[in-house]
């Protein structure tokens, strides 16, 4: 069987897909070819993204609230081929800081966002017999801990054991799921925090301990996550790809 990384005709799904990683991998998935699905809560950035990819096809939810994600998710009548759970919130707090509220926050989005929105995507590439892929985007965050992002961090490594999870479920169903790991990306979202402020100190920390002495670009995280929804990772399954430049090796 030949092997593509063409995506001419599919259907993808990318939640978050309002700025940073989203946003550059809808481009690149309608480049390519695909009929793309674009969610984000914000109305404003979609409709940039429709002025670019021209059929791009839009839903405006918040992920934090089940119901209304439930009924925007079940509105879609077609079978996608591939889904990019992508969208996450981060909010800075410590462990003595940390309440029901803003630990419930980041939960509702960054994992029962993901539970949500796969169980209904997954359900119709099940009825239809036609497999897909799965590419959770986790973080370094999930395996190492950081001062202030507590939430944060424990909702990235609920999504590496989420991500095994469904791939223990969804694999004899041939449907593949993997997440990527990013180092520090510098997006419009962490650009403030990375490179102003007291960010600057952990940027530099950072560095000192990656081999390859850089921060990871977009497209570079976008360019995993296609690889690994495309033909040419057949067989890798419940894997967490990280890209942070060897960080996590030292």
């Amino acid at each position: 069987m030949a092997l593509s990384f063409s995506f001419k005709g599919k259907k993808a799904l990318v939640t978050g897909a309002g700025r940073g990683i989203g946003h550059e991998l809808c481009l690149k998935l309608h480049e390519d070819g695909a009929q793309v699905y674009a969610l984000s809560k914000s109305a404003e950035r979609l409709k940039v993204l429709e002025e670019k990819c021209p059929g791009l096809r839009t839903i405006c939810v918040d992920l934090g609230d089940w119901d209304a994600t439930r009924t925007a998710i079940s509105a879609i009548k077609e079978t996608m081929d591939y889904l990019i759970n992508n969208a996450a919130i981060a909010v800075g707090n410590n462990f003595m800081s940390t309440t029901p509220d803003n630990f419930d926050a980041l939960m509702n989005v960054n994992v029962k966002g993901i539970i949500n929105v796969s169980q209904l995507v997954a359900q119709k590439m099940i009825d239809g017999n036609q497999g897909g892929s799965i590419v959770n985007v986790s973080s370094l965050a999930s395996r190492f801990g950081l001062a202030e992002t507590l939430s944060y961090t424990l909702t990235k490594a609920c999504v590496d054991m989420l991500t095994k999870s469904m791939a223990v479920e969804l694999g004899p169903k041939n449907i593949r799921v993997n997440s990527v790991n990013p180092g520090i990306v510098i997006t419009d979202m962490t650009r403030y925090f990375y490179e102003e402020g007291r960010g600057v100190p952990v940027k530099e920390k950072y560095l000192s301990r990656t081999p390859l002495g850089r921060v990871c670009e977009t497209d570079e995280v976008v360019n995993t996550i296609l690889f690994l929804l495309s033909d040419l990772a057949p067989t890798i399954h419940g894997e967490q790809v990280f890209i942070d430049g060897g960080f996590s090796n030292c």
